[in-house]
């Protein structure tokens, strides 16, 4: 059963990472999910088309309005961090969580 499964290391750093936005400053938080965002639409989009078994979710993470959502995304966490420290840090933390969790989930290809 699923539910029984182990939870694999790049999937519990995730959580925690996620859990730690819900409590940060909208900047932060802002910044974090435009980076997260930002991953699927590039993602996404360098598989387009894709092989027919992921035609679904390149389409879902590849329409003209989800990379708008991430636009105006980008710009509202532009404004917020003109005020805000710097969050390179953050956006790194983000993006190795991505790398951690695509590869777990391709195999460690």
């Amino acid at each position: 059963m699923l539910a029984d499964a182990p939870r694999q290391p790049a999937t519990a750093a995730y959580t925690t990472l996620l859990g730690r936005l819900d409590t940060t400053e909208p900047p932060a938080a802002l910044t974090a999910l435009w980076a997260i965002e930002r991953v699927y639409l590039e993602a996404w989009s360098s598989a387009a088309p894709g092989a027919p078994e992921y035609a679904p979710f390149v389409a879902h993470w590849t329409t003209p309005k989800f990379a708008a959502y991430i636009k105006d995304m980008e710009r509202a966490a532009d404004r917020l961090l003109a005020e805000a420290e710097p969050l390179e840090a953050l956006v790194t933390e983000v993006l190795r969580a991505e790398v951690a969790f695509w590869d777990m989930a391709v195999g460690g290809l």
